[in-house]
């Protein structure tokens, strides 16, 4: 027996070939047996009849490590069997990295760790990160890897048994570690580990929906609870992001300040409660304005004009008031001052005599109407 199929070149997913020299043997048929020595599983082989006493055979291995080489010559074996082939990665994954990790976990949370494949010197076309997850009972099933699109890739996974787990995590078919890794799964909750992120926790608009962000991977088992009081009721609703998180949206009717509750296994999560400021949506056609310096009948040249503009009703936004006629500009700027939350007194002078005066009162850079 020779050739480069039995030498330490031998990779994973190459297509291997060695030699069988038979023709001082006389007649009989040769046969070819190839296993994994850690678990015995068998390896697809193809022998070739040179037509000269010598076969050709060859085979393709995807897992790397030892494999037993048994070949048998008229249905006795060869001397020296079996032959030991030790086949090494097609790839160097000796720079991947697996951060996030934890040896203790709680069952039925879903739980995150993630592979970091950016040093690989090589990468493979189309390759990918895949894992399996085995439970003490035996039972096997794949972990969902969602591909961050940067050489990363994020491994969600949960148990529903207590007891010690085992990983297999693989690039391209080929295992990151020579043994699976182990996690301890044991039964409970700790709401500590519960984060919480999102604009809709610290302010928000009136009628628009408010959002924020729950993550409760790795918190264990428990329920999820929101609760939102204020100055009206809030309509809540939730949508799973399927990789241990969900999004709150809510929606509430009238300004003011909200009492935002998360808490997971009737127990608050770190920060709950949150205080939100609703303020109102900006719609200049809920401010007002009156006063007697918008009746025309108490307009003067060159005397003090006042009104009010009220716009706590509407979302914070630039007030603007414009003063003229057909001979231009009044000849000094309105004065305007807040004299309570969101409502303002307006001082002007009118232009010349004669000429019509007309006001314009802006808000967010859209003229109101009611006044």
């Amino acid at each position: 027996m020779y050739g480069p199929g039995l030498e330490e070149s031998v990779r994973t997913k190459d297509r291997n070939h060695f030699f069988v020299d038979c023709a001082d043997a006389g007649p009989g048929k040769v046969e070819v047996c190839m296993k994994n020595h850690a678990d015995g599983s068998p390896v697809d082989v193809q022998i070739s009849d040179c037509g000269n006493g010598s076969y050709t055979v060859y085979y393709k291995v995807n897992k790397p490590g030892q494999y037993d080489i048994y070949v048998r010559f008229a249905g006795s074996p060869i001397p020296g069997m079996p032959y030991k082939v030790q086949v090494k990665p097609h790839v160097d994954l000796s720079s991947v990295v697996i951060r996030g990790l934890e040896e203790r976990v709680f069952i039925n949370s879903i739980s995150e760790f993630t592979v970091d494949t950016t040093a690989l010197t090589k990468t493979i076309s189309n390759a990918e990160v895949s894992c399996t997850i085995r439970s003490p009972d035996g039972n096997m099933a794949r972990c969902r890897v969602k591909n961050e699109k940067d050489g990363t890739y994020r491994i969600f996974y949960s148990t529903i048994v207590e007891g010690k787990h085992e990983l297999q995590v693989s690039y391209d078919d080929v295992p990151l570690t020579a043994q699976p890794l182990l996690v301890h799964a044991v039964d409970g909750h700790d709401e500590t580990r519960c984060k919480v992120q999102g604009a809709g926790l610290k302010a928000g608009l009136v009628g628009i929906p408010c959002r924020f962000r729950v993550d409760t991977k790795g918190a264990g088992s428990g329920k999820l609870n929101i609760a939102i009081e204020g100055p009206s009721e809030s309509t809540i609703s939730t949508a799973n992001n399927l990789d241990g998180s969900c999004t709150v949206e809510y929606v509430v009717s009238k300004a003011g300040v909200y009492k935002i509750s998360v808490t997971f296994a009737e127990k608050h999560i770190p920060g709950s409660p949150f205080t939100a400021l609703i303020e109102p949506l900006l719609d200049p056609n809920l401010v007002r304005a009156w006063g007697p310096g918008l009746e025309s009948k108490n307009c003067r040249f060159d005397l003090p004009l006042q009104f009010l503009v009220d716009t706590t009703r509407s979302g914070s936004a630039q007030l603007q008031v414009l003063v003229d006629s057909e001979c231009g500009a009044a000849p000094k700027q309105p004065e305007i001052v807040e004299q309570a939350h969101g409502v303002y007194k307006v001082t002007y002078y009118a232009p010349e005599v004669d000429s019509n005066c007309k006001v314009h009162i802006l808000y967010g850079g859209k003229e109101i109407q009611n006044r």
